[in-house]
């Protein structure tokens, strides 16, 4: 996390799998090409455990340069439970992910990333499709400290609520192995979704309940030691 341009994760993060198990195999293409393809237990690295009686693939080729990358990717598999237990379900599931870095300064990294996730069932429910958009950045003020910011949105189908963020964080490191940074979040949805105090205020204590509220502002401060 150190190495990140925000203290918290994005929305589009949490969509995207972090770890999958599985096997991989890559090549340099030249001219600044590479490729890489693999086989998985499962599209959105959910589990270590292959429980979905199917595998799935990824795939992924990078172009890259002195000051650009660009790298396209997609994780695709089915879900063939359904169809043993009998129910004629199962489903196509993946995410297609496009990320492209800019760093035109020295002091100046950007990056924006574009994803496609999708759950389609045979005779089921589908699970609605999500894409969504992240654009971020970090600037330098001196060898020692920065400022970044990153925007997101996540538009969500089929008559969900879509949801958005703006963050910006300040990052000084202050030995070097000592960094630490400040941060403020705000998160917007055009449906209530975010923790409210409860209605019966007379009956301590007061446990919070979901659907007050549109919005929410966060502040955070962390301090990472590296060693």
């Amino acid at each position: 996390t150190n190495a990140n341009f925000n203290i918290t994760r994005g929305l589009l993060w949490n969509q995207q799998p972090v770890n999958n198990v599985g096997l991989t195999v890559g090549t340099e293409l030249g001219a600044g090409f590479s490729a890489t393809v693999g086989v998985l237990n499962d599209a959105f690295g959910s589990g270590s455990v292959d429980n979905n009686l199917d595998k799935s693939v990824t795939g992924q080729v990078k172009w890259e340069s002195d000051m650009v990358s660009v790298l396209a990717g997609v994780n695709w598999g089915t879900d063939n439970i359904g169809l043993v237990n009998g129910d004629n379900t199962g489903s196509s599931t993946g995410i297609a992910d496009l990320i492209v870095y800019v760093n035109p300064l020295d002091n100046l990294e950007l990056y924006a990333n574009y994803d496609y996730k999708w759950n389609h069932t045979r005779g089921g429910t589908d699970a609605p499709d999500i894409h969504g958009v992240s654009v971020a950045g970090r600037f330098g003020i001196t060898d020692n400290t920065g400022i970044a910011a990153r925007g997101e949105y996540l538009a969500i189908m089929s008559g969900n609520p879509d949801a958005w963020s703006v963050t910006g964080t300040v990052d000084h490191r202050l030995t070097d192995n000592l960094l630490i940074r400040a941060e403020y979040r705000y998160d917007g949805n055009t449906s209530a979704v975010f923790y409210g105090a409860n209605s019966n205020v007379s009956a301590p204590p007061i446990v919070p309940r979901i659907g007050n509220h549109k919005d929410q502002h966060v502040f955070i401060v962390d301090a990472t030691y590296e060693f």
